[in-house]
């Protein structure tokens, strides 16, 4: 190769420089994605992983928040749905979400309903998978209780992928994940049972009672037949 053809190589980035699309991946925070119920003021995400490179289906990205999230035992993620370009909706259990997002103006919305009326209200565990370019980054909104009434949370949220001029890259798509929380208020169908060491304290207390009351009568009965004799 003569002097010109290496130059030109150097200039052209024949093999010198990085991919003409690199991307660059910024550390997630979570307040990147927010979220609020009905008319209650969106919070932060209560944790957070990404943005990296790594991104795949909802198989794939299960395995991230997983990993990312921690796991329970009889209490697993579950995918519900994915967001590409128009509302998704998916289930956990009876209830039935319905996932969206806007592009332009950083947005997301979730709504939920209880068809059959027997689950809600319940807390949950949500987490989100953003995927934008060619990766992604995930957030945990953690024990969220979603009432009846209002039916609907809305939230911000931010892409952590940066093109190689550093604009912000769009949504590809947003993934929902749902697991059951220790969060769950009482309700018609759960209400707080009565532990058994109050109810044999009501009994306990029931007994002396009655024993008391009997023994007053023996008193009455021997001091009536004293007076006759």
């Amino acid at each position: 190769m003569n002097k010109f053809a290496a130059v030109a190589a150097v200039v052209l980035g024949l093999g010198a420089v990085g991919p003409a699309h690199a991307f660059i991946y910024e550390e997630c925070s979570v307040s990147d994605v927010t979220f609020g119920v009905g008319g209650n003021a969106a919070s932060n995400s209560d944790a957070c992983f990404g943005w990296t490179s790594d991104y795949g289906n909802p198989t794939f990205e299960q395995t991230l928040v997983e990993d990312a999230f921690g796991t329970e035992i009889g209490n697993d993620w579950v995918y519900v749905t994915k967001f590409e370009s128009s509302s998704a909706t998916g289930s956990y259990g009876d209830v039935s979400f319905t996932l969206s997002a806007n592009n332009s103006n950083d947005t997301w919305t979730l709504s939920w309903s209880d068809p059959v009326g027997n689950t809600l209200p319940s807390g949950f565990d949500i987490a989100l998978v953003l995927k934008a370019g060619q990766g992604s980054g995930g957030y945990l909104f953690d024990d969220y209780v979603l009432p009846v009434t209002p039916n609907t949370g809305t939230g911000d949220f931010e892409v952590g992928i940066l093109n190689n001029r550093g604009r912000e890259l769009n949504l590809s798509h947003m993934t929902l994940f749902i697991r059951e929380s220790g969060d769950t208020p009482p309700g018609p169908d759960n209400e707080v049972p009565v532990p058994g060491t109050l109810a044999l304290l009501g009994a306990a207390a029931f007994g002396l009672r009655r024993k008391r009351k009997i023994a007053e009568e023996a008193e009455v009965v021997e001091a009536a037949s004293v007076d006759i004799e």
